[in-house]
């Protein structure tokens, strides 16, 4: 049987609640987070995230987010990579 976390989070939605393409600038996977750098970190909706079952946002600096997903990272990184 395929769970949510096991095929990664929906890279689409992810994407567009990141702000869209434009917003990130670098993505870094890491066990369990992705490591994002954006344009304009006030463009992420913390709280939609979580409704995609996000396990934890973090900011990092002035334009840095880690996003703390469920499951393999690389099954959520993948396709968000794709999508830039």
């Amino acid at each position: 049987s395929s769970s949510s976390e096991s095929k990664g989070h929906d890279a689409r939605a992810l994407l567009k609640l990141l702000g869209g393409r434009d917003n990130v600038l670098d993505l870094v996977a890491v066990p369990g987070r992705l490591l994002l750098k954006l344009a304009r970190p006030d463009l992420v909706d913390d709280k939609a995230l979580a409704s995609l079952g996000i396990r934890g946002v973090a900011r990092a600096g002035r334009d840095g987010l880690h996003v703390l997903v469920a499951g393999p990272v690389d099954n959520t990184a993948g396709p968000l990579r794709a999508l830039l």
